[in-house]
């Protein structure tokens, strides 16, 4: 790799240090240590100015030597940057004196503006020194790391600014990114390796000195303890760099490494793992290739392969079955009835079967290497293609009844062979061809072709297509142009397509639906609707959509993946039922989760819902809704409405049918918390003062007094263990209370630039998690502020035993922090990205999405447009799905292949 070479420097950074005098640092000490062997100080050189130049101009000459001896130019590029007199010196040197391609751009504010023939515009949040027009004949290298100014605490090791690193660190070394991160993988090994020769010289010494016995196993032990840690590292590592390609290995990767440690890293890994590719549902391991794909109308997936076997998975691809009678062919094709109870199967030699059940029913000759299957609606009949016709065949028996022809039409062959077969009804069949030709014929006793759909693909080349699972409806693309056609309806549709090319491609039924595969992922794309990426399975090579386009099958490298468009992720647990849009402007949505589990509820427009655990969604009758909980009994569930409380019996979870109107109780509430029991604590807006209620009898137990001045109530948090209340005044500060007595027991005054927001308790601790503009805050009523956690977030949740906090953040993310070190664990989408069509762009806000604890560490989130979705934020439980969703172990030669070392005997995956 590319070094600079003593006394000089890889990579200049110019910045402004106004704005970025934390960033900087950070992102010089991710290069320097990037692949870093670990006999060497640094990998990479990277100077970067400690000293504010406009306090000392004298020093340019020094920054000019820099310069000169610098091999790159990093630029942190921001309207500050682009308006420092120093930055402007600095860019206008390099581009005297070196290559504009050896100038990076990191992106840390404001836009980049390129315009016609690559000119910087101008603009107030331009980030781009005007120096920098025309200086590049295409757009140059850039990472966006604007989200760093809304981190109060960088950190060198954040995954986020490690893949920006990685980004520059290629170009300096002059190797692909992905070679690079592998060496720097590979550094990690030798690592494990050394320490592990260590373990072994100690164990030599441990037999040798025996007068030194005690203190050589000490030293044995902490070797031991250290090999552990390494081995840990470099697996969560290894998981890390496979999660986009195979996350089944990551999850398996991760899972072992924090059986032996489980530290932040490893705990990182192992979130990132479960939740990378939210769609997909299962692995599903393979005896051989998968050569051949069908899905029935029940969900449950047809597969043949190529040593002739043939099997049927159901919905959730948990349960596999093989059927008997298969041959040793490899199997071409194969269909299945709508219900899912009839399977056939076409090999290459010609032979077709017919299963019922799993019971081999007939088993006949037929043409050789066919092209397509299906089943009649009324299974009766049975159409076998080849690429220059297709047998109609009876069901009951297998006899051929018929053939219809595949030559003779009018174009001469510039259509293709025969690539597809379905039934339009009964007795009407759909011939499809290669460029998307299709025939419909009637059958009878002599088949005959009714109508000729000559379709709308140009003779031009393609960079794409395919015909639909079921044969009814064609795909083409040409370099990002789309279009989706079904011929029966001779309707076609326009789309831009995922990607330029590919030739792995599949369309549903409708034609407004296609997935490709391109690099390491597939992507998946709606006529109207945005790309969706579907990462984590490299090894595609063939697609299958099933009838109603809303679940996607991944065969190769023999294996089965599984995709639900509609599911979204393996953390979750998401109701059926959509959430509607907000009823007034200013509405949020409600949400309130049963303390048992035995029912959610949620405010759906101007209709509160409810759904048991084990019903139908149902209407409760509450007139007007601010906010919402249930009693921490389970006993009542609680609105609040401004002017009253109303309280509805709910034992079971949702309130009784005969039950028609709630009881209501005269005490103003803008918001309301369970405390113990029947208890709950509401608060108003105003000048009113918090009160605990009993809502079992109806009667106000005591006011909590605020001093003089204080407005109202914002927010409050409870936590009974401590016998502790705490609310956030309209006044920015934040009040402390004993529950018994009602006393205020401590007051602190915000220090962020808006009031409080948010407040949450962790549990069984005192300490307080405050929302703020840009971090959580962390308050203790009689230390003060704490200290802040890197990142900020609208909504708060901390697990029962206080270990982690969860966040919902703008943007729509889950944030996750690990407490114990204060650190962020990790961020995902917590809500599919855009809302259905028709919704509200609020439902993206979080200050007006639903948030609810539920029992298990659970953490549900409701926005309109979306389904209320439960969050499990608990390690152990992300390691059991780690450990059961890949549906396999580790196998030995992947541990050798991404660890480096010999595997442990027992690779068996355990939480």
């Amino acid at each position: 790799m590319e070094r600079a070479a003593d006394g000089e420097f890889d990579a200049f950074i110019s910045y402004s240090h106004a704005v970025d005098g934390s960033l900087a640092p950070a992102l010089q000490r991710a290069l320097e240590d990037l692949t870093r062997p670990w006999y060497r100080r640094r990998a990479l050189r990277v100077f970067r100015d400690r000293t504010n130049l406009a306090a000392a101009p004298g020093l340019w000459p020094a920054i000019e030597a820099a310069l000169v001896r610098s091999r790159y130019f990093v630029l942190l590029a921001s309207p500050e940057a682009a308006g420092s007199a120093w930055v402007q010196r600095e860019v206008a040197w390099w581009l005297s004196n070196r290559e504009p391609a050896t100038l990076l751009i990191a992106l840390t504010g404001g836009d980049l503006r390129w315009g016609l023939d690559h000119v910087v515009e101008s603009g107030p949040d331009c980030a781009l020194p005007g120096l920098l027009t025309g200086a590049y004949s295409g757009e140059p290298l850039w990472v966006d790391l604007r989200w760093a100014r809304t981190e109060p605490v960088l950190s060198a090791r954040d995954s986020r600014l490690l893949d920006a690193a990685a980004t520059f660190a290629a170009a300096l070394h002059g190797v692909p990114k992905d070679d690079l991160v592998g060496l720097d993988l590979a550094r990690h090994r030798g690592v494990l390796r050394l320490t592990r020769l260590v373990i072994a010289v100690l164990t030599v010494l441990l037999v040798a000195a025996a007068t030194g016995g005690v203190l050589a196993v000490r030293q044995r032990d902490a070797a031991v303890e250290q090999t552990a840690l390494a081995e840990s590292r470099t697996l969560a590592m290894a998981a890390q760099s496979v999660a986009a390609t195979r996350v089944d290995t990551a999850m398996l990767l991760s899972a072992q490494a924090m059986r032996r440690d489980p530290s932040l890293r490893t705990q990182s890994a192992l979130f990132a793992a479960v939740t990378a590719s939210p769609h997909l549902v299962r692995f599903v391991p393979q005896p051989a290739e998968v050569t051949g794909v069908a899905f029935a109308e029940t969900g449950d997936i047809v597969m043949g392969r190529a040593d002739g076997s043939v099997s049927r998975l159901d919905r959730s691809a948990s349960a596999e079955e093989f059927l008997g009678g298969a041959g040793s062919s490899p199997i071409a094709v194969v269909a299945v009835s709508a219900d899912g109870g009839s399977v056939v199967a076409a090999d290459q030699a010609g032979t077709v079967r017919l299963w019922s059940g799993t019971t081999l029913k007939w088993s006949v000759p037929g043409q050789p290497a066919p092209v397509a299957a299906a089943i009649a609606p009324d299974r009766r009949t049975i159409a076998i293609a080849t690429t220059g016709g297709a047998d109609i065949l009876a069901m009951d028996s297998g006899h051929r009844r018929a053939r219809i022809a595949g030559d003779g039409h009018p174009r001469f062959g510039i259509d293709g062979e025969i690539a597809a077969v379905g039934f339009l009804g009964d007795d009407l069949v759909q011939v499809g061809y290669e460029r998307g030709r299709a025939e419909i014929w009637r059958l009878a006793a002599r088949p005959r072709r009714t109508d000729v759909r000559e379709g709308p693909m140009p003779q031009d080349a393609t960079t794409g297509s395919a015909w639909s699972a079921g044969g009814r409806s064609f795909y083409w693309m040409i370099y990002g142009a789309g279009h989706g056609y079904v011929p029966r309806l001779d309707a076609a549709v326009s789309f831009r397509s995922p990607v330029l090319a590919s030739q792995v491609v599949a369309v549903d039924e409708t034609g407004r639906r296609v997935a490709v595969r391109f690099g390491r992922s597939i992507y998946t794309v709606e006529a109207g609707g945005a790309t969706e990426e579907l990462p984590g399975f490299a090894d595609a090579t063939s697609l299958t959509f099933s009838p109603d386009g809303r679940r996607l099958l991944a065969t190769g490298a023999g294996t089965a993946i599984l995709f639900d468009l509609d599911r979204w992720g393996r953390l979750t647990t998401a109701l059926p039922d959509q959430v509607g849009d907000y009823a007034c402007k200013a509405c949020g949505v409600e949400l309130a989760v049963h303390p048992h589990g035995r029912a959610t509820v949620w405010l759906d427009g101007n209709t509160l819902r409810c759904r048991p655990a084990d019903g139908r969604v149902r209407a409760v009758p509450l007139r007007y809704v601010i906010d919402l909980a249930f009693t921490a009994d389970g006993k009542y569930l609680v609105s609040a409405t401004d002017d009253v409380l109303e309280v509805l019996p709910a034992p079971n979870g949702c309130p009784p049918p005969r039950v028609r109107s709630p009881r209501s109780i005269q005490v103003r509430a803008f918001g309301v918390r369970p405390v113990t029991g029947s208890i709950v604590l509401v608060w108003s807006g105003n000048e009113d003062e918090p009160a605990l209620v009993d809502v079992a009898t109806g009667k106000v137990l005591r006011k909590l007094r605020l001093p003089a001045g204080a407005d109202g109530v914002r927010k409050a948090a409870v936590d009974p263990a401590l016998n502790m209340i705490a609310v956030a005044a309209d006044t920015g500060a934040i009040h402390w209370f004993d529950m018994t007595s009602g006393n205020r027991t401590a007051t602190a005054e915000a220090t962020g630039t808006i009031a409080p927001g948010v407040l949450e308790f962790q549990p069984g601790t005192g300490l307080l998690a405050v929302s703020a503009e840009n971090s959580v805050e962390l308050w203790d009523p009689h230390r003060g502020l704490l200290g802040r956690l890197s990142g900020a977030a609208n909504q708060l949740h901390f697990t029962a035993d206080g270990r982690m906090l969860a966040g919902l953040t703008d943007g729509d993310r889950l944030r996750i922090w690990d407490m114990p070190s204060r650190t962020l664990l990790g961020e995902v989408a917590a809500l599919p990205d855009t809302p259905s069509e028709g919704f509200d762009t609020k439902a993206r806000d979080p200050a007006f999405a639903g948030t609810a604890n539920g029992p298990g560490d659970r953490w549900w989130i409701a926005a309109p447009g979306a389904r209320p979705t439960g969050w499990t934020i608990n390690p152990a439980e992300w390691a059991t799905t780690a450990c059961t969703w890949p549906n396999r172990t580790l196998a030995p030669t992947e541990w050798r292949q991404l660890v480096g070392t010999d595997p442990p005997a027992d690779l068996s995956c355990s939480s």
